[in-house]
């Protein structure tokens, strides 16, 4: 007996009106990972204590208000990703309120324009820390606990290209290891979905020293977790201690590089947690590893976002005045 299909117009009359409003909130929640929501939230937070301190309303905010806004945070010297992140948590609010967002206005884009104009002159991408930076790093470091969980920190994050927020958020469940190796897990990271889990591969290093398996596992016979926060605070001052069962800052990793080639005499200035990023596809731009691969494993949304990491090295290979021999 063949099986009758339901029509078009039975499938129109077979649904439930409040399950669908429910089904749509869940895949408007699903546009931005957890991470972007969270620095949305930050951001937004900022904003209406700034209004509060101004006695001006921050939803729905006047175009006067934001414009102003805009320029405080240039005058205490936010970077311009900072910036452009809290215009879009300022929109996305007024969006959800289905207030007009005058984040929109033309004045604030040109005021945009301006913003970027000017700070694109003054801003100083962090520097690359280097496969030598590291060996001489983790040789240096203290045999103590604290260094111990450093000493992975930096190897999984220059290893696996990893953002500082990817590296704080990652929990011992996350790390799956293999015989060549590990796989972490990466939930809600930067450009994905949320709930989309996005795996990078973490090879057994050949040198001892530097090996980010070898160093991860020092720090877990340590914590003896098997599940949880992946990297915890340390108790100071001595860090010789968990101090906390939670995870660490991501501004916790830029002081973990910072202190690293303090440790080796290098101005810890210019450095940051983004070193251990831009170190990895540096390094792998000199080694010739193909522009599409080296995509894949930072995961940069297209070539023209990962250009920026690699250019400096670009300089240098088959530099015209190397070729001439001088």
């Amino acid at each position: 007996m063949v099986k009758r299909r339901h029509s078009d117009v039975e499938k129109i009359a077979d649904f439930d009106i409040d399950q669908l409003h429910s089904l749509t909130q869940e895949l408007e929640d699903q546009a931005y990972s957890s991470e972007t929501w969270k620095t949305y939230n930050h951001s937004w937070k900022q904003f209406k204590a700034w209004c509060k301190k101004v006695d001006a309303s921050p939803l729905p905010a006047e175009l006067k208000t934001i414009q102003a806004f805009l320029s405080w945070l240039v005058k205490e010297e936010y970077s311009w990703p900072t910036i452009e992140r809290t215009v879009c948590a300022i929109s996305k609010f007024h969006d959800l309120e289905e207030e007009t967002a005058q984040t929109r206005h033309i004045k604030v884009k040109k005021q945009l324009d301006g913003i970027r104009r000017s700070l694109k002159t003054k801003s100083k991408s962090k520097k690359n820390l280097t496969i030598i930076d590291l060996a001489s790093i983790c040789q240096a470091a203290p045999d103590k606990p604290i260094w111990w969980r450093n000493r992975a920190i930096l190897t999984m994050g220059f290893a696996g290209a990893l953002r500082r927020s990817e590296v704080a958020n990652l929990k011992v469940q996350d790390v799956v290891f293999m015989n060549d190796g590990a796989i972490l897990n990466l939930w809600d990271a930067k450009g994905a979905r949320k709930g989309e889990v996005q795996r990078v591969g973490i090879p057994m290093g050949q040198n001892a020293m530097i090996c980010p398996i070898q160093n991860l596992r020092k720090w877990l016979a340590f914590t003896k977790a098997t599940e949880g926060p992946l990297f915890l605070p340390m108790k100071p001052p001595l860090g010789q201690e968990i101090w906390k069962n939670e995870p660490i800052y991501k501004e916790t990793v830029s002081q973990v590089v910072k202190r690293g080639v303090e440790l080796i005499g290098i101005d810890s200035a210019i450095y940051g947690g983004h070193s251990l990023r831009r170190g990895l596809a540096t390094a792998a731009s000199q080694a010739n590893v193909p522009l599409a691969r080296l995509k894949q494993h930072t995961r940069h949304k297209s070539v023209q976002s990962l250009l920026p990491y690699i250019e400096d090295s670009e300089l240098f290979a088959d530099n015209p005045a190397n070729l001439i021999g001088f």
